[in-house]
């Protein structure tokens, strides 16, 4: 998977967004976080 440069490239953007923001992760509930990170993945095509 991460041989394609796209692809964790993907990853990576996914991965900073939850670690630069991770009071984002405090202010919405635990269901919320997960229903944005699934949206994210669905955008992404991961």
């Amino acid at each position: 998977m991460y041989n394609n440069p796209i692809s964790r490239s993907r990853m990576g953007r996914i991965a900073w967004s939850l670690f630069r923001h991770p009071v984002k992760s405090r202010e919405f509930p635990a269901k919320n976080e997960r229903l944005v990170t699934a949206a994210d993945m669905v955008r992404f095509g991961a």
